[in-house]
């Protein structure tokens, strides 16, 4: 068990190297440190951590309605939800995927002037790319992801 105190007969014989020791004992404090910062709570988010913030606002996105009380003082009040966050997160992520839907270019040669012929070559391989993938769906389901998940 961790944190106990091995026997010379229990210990392993795999003595790793000290650099991959090293390595190890980083990776460890790196995933100590990635769940401390998950789980602590903030005063920005109203003191919950990341991750309650996080289920909190993909609640918010989903429309979630907690269930019904079972308190009979509580249980006569409506339970629904009107997705007003929803609709504004939905008009935001149209307003900006509309206007940066095709990136645009701007290119510099060597000499630090503008070229206009790489920017226009450049623009029109994306403008290929994008035709050819699926992106304006990517880019809208990115958009809607950090609106709705922005911690």
């Amino acid at each position: 068990m961790i944190g106990q105190t091995l026997d010379k007969e229990n210990i392993s014989l795999y003595q790793p190297p000290k650099d991959v020791a090293d390595l190890t004992s980083l990776m460890s404090q790196d995933v100590a440190r990635g769940e401390r910062n998950l789980t602590t709570p903030y005063r920005e988010f109203n003191d919950l951590s990341l991750i309650e913030r996080m289920n909190e606002d993909q609640a918010i996105w989903s429309a979630y309605t907690p269930p019904k009380s079972t308190n009979p003082d509580k249980s006569w009040r409506h339970q629904g939800v009107r997705p007003l966050t929803r609709n504004k997160m939905i008009s935001i992520a149209a307003h900006v995927t509309a206007s940066v839907l095709v990136p645009n270019v701007y290119a510099r040669d060597e000499h630090d002037k503008d070229d206009e012929m790489a920017a226009f070559v450049m623009r029109d391989l994306m403008e290929y790319e994008i035709d050819r993938s699926d992106y304006e769906m990517t880019n809208l389901f990115g958009v809607i992801s950090a609106l709705i998940n922005p911690v």
